[in-house]
């Protein structure tokens, strides 16, 4: 899988891939992250309703309302049900 994480607004993002640490901060809205996935992702957000991301290139739905602090597993197991 391929994720990609692209908010929409200033959003706290911690990416844990394949039980790899990959970042840990503060993004904002102008930039992206692309990390290739084999076994699954812990993806945790600090303001869900600013969080974007896609799956294979797919648009995924919002993890959760602005301000909400969200954190969720993606596996390939799973990972249709993140998409819109």
């Amino acid at each position: 899988m391929v994720l990609e994480v692209a908010p929409s607004g200033a959003c706290w993002v911690s990416l844990t891939v394949d039980g790899t640490l990959v970042l840990s901060r503060v993004m904002q809205p102008e930039e992206r992250v692309t990390r290739r996935i084999r076994e699954g992702a812990l993806v945790q957000v600090g303001d869900a309703g600013a969080f974007a991301f896609t799956l294979n290139g797919r648009a995924a739905r919002p993890l959760g309302a602005p301000g909400e602090v969200k954190s969720v597993r993606i596996t390939p197991d799973n990972y249709q049900a993140f998409l819109r």
